[in-house]
């Protein structure tokens, strides 16, 4: 009977949010946003202080870029990452997807570690920088609550010369309306390696957010090239080159794109952040001692009952 009432419950849930997302929304605000509200007080920032004045260049752009040892001096943490992704390509899965030129992922051209393990150990660094500090400072000031880890994984962009752009390779808008993605290079990225692209101020607090903007919180936003460009000017446009360590935090309301791998991979680790209102939850399940995490870490990372 109780796996009966699961699978009633789940299939209820997900017909909500194809057909009434903005509704299932509303009531997870409801249930969860006074909760996070409260946690946030642990991540307060001070006017001025580097965490700060990066919040407030998301807030006016939609997207922020520094360097990794801008908020983590220590070089081990990046060794850490190298070492994690290091392990991850070693793994037979990886090398098979390589070899083929293309992945069992709906993005086929994407190698993502998330998708052959739904476990991810808290004692790896990846998980470590999901509540890391500095990442949940950043995230929840501009989210204005603590929020709902998604995804913590790492991502291989397998170079494709004559593809072209495909699902996510094309100017869009997220899911959500309140979300933060990270995205840490961890090789270097040119205009061969299909660099992550955003259009400024498209987030929906931009100066640019009314101009098609989301209905509901609910399946990816891809209007034409035309549509937008008729509408926004292309000086907008940030194609985000950059060097080993650079670190991207970027509200993916707006529009955005991960460009076209021609020659080179593009190598990087991704987080990706929803507010207490999300209707995605944890794509993988912690392993390890969670009890040593803070109360606000634990809500970030829990199952969130949707």
């Amino acid at each position: 009977m109780g796996k009966l009432i699961q699978f009633i419950r789940k299939k209820s849930n997900r017909f909500t949010i194809n057909y009434f997302p903005l509704t299932k929304y509303r009531f997870n605000m409801f249930r969860y946003a006074g909760k996070g509200k409260r946690l946030s007080l642990e991540y307060k920032l001070a006017p001025g202080s580097k965490f700060y004045d990066i919040v407030q260049t998301i807030k006016k752009d939609g997207i922020a870029v520094v360097k990794i040892e801008d908020l983590f001096p220590d070089k081990t943490v990046l060794n850490d990452l190298l070492e994690e992704f290091q392990a991850f390509s070693n793994t037979k899965d990886f090398k098979d997807a390589l070899q083929k030129g293309e992945s069992k992922d709906n993005k086929n051209y994407l190698i993502r570690s998330g998708y052959f393990n739904k476990t991810l150990a808290v004692e790896t660094r990846l998980f470590k920088m999901a509540v890391s500090s500095p990442f949940l400072s950043i995230v929840t000031n501009y989210l204005g609550s603590v929020p709902r880890l998604q995804f913590a994984e790492y991502w291989y962009t397998i170079p494709q010369k004559d593809s072209g752009s495909k699902n996510s390779q094309s100017w869009h808008r997220d899911p959500e309306f309140s979300m933060i993605k990270v995205f840490l290079y961890l090789n270097e990225v040119d205009n061969n390696a299909g660099p992550f692209c955003y259009i400024k101020g498209t987030h929906q607090q931009g100066e640019l957010g009314n101009i098609l903007p989301r209905k509901t919180p609910n399946g990816p936003f891809y209007p034409s090239e035309k549509e937008i460009f008729d509408k926004i000017d292309k000086s907008n446009i940030v194609v985000n080159t950059g060097s080993l360590g650079t670190l991207i935090f970027c509200d993916t309301n707006g529009f955005h794109k991960g460009g076209d791998a021609k020659l080179n991979p593009r190598i990087f680790a991704y987080w990706t952040y929803g507010g207490p209102g999300t209707l995605f939850g944890l794509y993988f399940k912690p392993t390890g001692d969670l009890t040593k995490l803070s109360p606000a870490q634990k809500f970030v990372v829990e199952k969130i009952n949707l």
